[in-house]
């Protein structure tokens, strides 16, 4: 659903709710690398887990409004979404990118 149809309550409201759930999938993930030992669950870096669920969310409910999905439905997509948070985005992004044009890549990555 186009955001220009939605009432402005309606919109804060639903990013709002967007970023909670993926903040739960980050959470999710902070805990599961705690329980691995490879961090602490609590400490200064969960600090930088507030900014990744704000794009995780957005992220999450731009899928799910792609794949037309809607309520639980939706809520799940964006808590893994926050769960697998933007390195397992960046790596989609790339695959897809080489399967549509993988020279691009290529070219890119020599001129660096």
């Amino acid at each position: 659903m186009p955001l220009e149809t939605l009432p402005p309550g309606e919109t804060v409201m639903g990013g709002l709710l967007a970023f909670l759930w993926a903040l739960v999938g980050r959470l999710m993930y902070r805990a599961s690398a705690a329980q691995r030992g490879r961090r602490p669950f609590l400490s200064m870096s969960l600090l930088y887990e507030l900014p990744i669920a704000v794009g995780t969310g957005v992220i999450g409910q731009g899928v799910a409004d792609y794949l037309g999905l809607a309520g639980w439905q939706a809520t799940a997509c964006i808590v893994v979404a926050g769960y697998l948070g933007p390195g397992f985005t960046e790596a989609v992004i790339w695959r897809l990118l080489d399967r549509s044009a993988p020279a691009s890549r290529k070219g890119a990555a020599d001129a660096s």
